[in-house]
């Protein structure tokens, strides 16, 4: 089932604008979703709109929201073999509906928020693995590396096991 169109302002403004330390775009955000947590676009390209969704995705992630973990999962699903992401995703058919088949921007969003998840650097401080997904280590002998990552304070190589 489809919930109503919403009104007032876009979750692009909502995530882009969120506050990590009083959480306060996160409510008006909710009020635009709830379809298994991704946003819905009613206004162009009807469909899951996946810009919005890894914006949602980094307000998740600046809150250390565990919301987070089964987006991330959804929106690695909808990647194309060649690695790019449709713009949209139809509700009933799950495939790319509308605008660009292989839109690059998402792909850009995709590395940003593996990069925020595995280092961040705001506020002077470089925070190291701030919120990794448990299944990245869930396995043993896994390990997680970054190589040569640019950061505020110059270039972090880090290798977990």
């Amino acid at each position: 089932v489809i919930p109503s169109r919403p009104t007032g302002d876009t979750l692009a403004n909502v995530a882009v604008n969120a506050n990590p330390t009083t959480n306060k775009a996160i409510p008006p955000a909710r009020i635009f979703l709830s379809i298994n947590n991704t946003y819905f676009n009613f206004w162009q390209n009807q469909g899951f709109n996946i810009i919005y969704n890894f914006l949602l995705a980094q307000t998740y992630l600046n809150s250390r929201d565990p919301k987070l973990f089964p987006l991330l999962d959804w929106l690695e699903k909808q990647s194309l073999g060649t690695g790019a992401f449709p713009e949209a995703i139809h509700p009933i058919t799950e495939q790319g509906c509308g605008g660009a088949g292989h839109y690059a921007w998402p792909s850009a969003e995709y590395s940003q928020l593996i990069r925020n998840m595995m280092v961040s650097d705001s506020d002077n401080i470089l925070h190291i693995f701030p919120f990794i997904h448990p299944k990245w280590l869930a396995n043993k002998g896994a390990y997680l590396e970054l190589t040569n990552c640019p950061t505020l304070f110059g270039p972090v190589t880090i290798c977990v096991q």
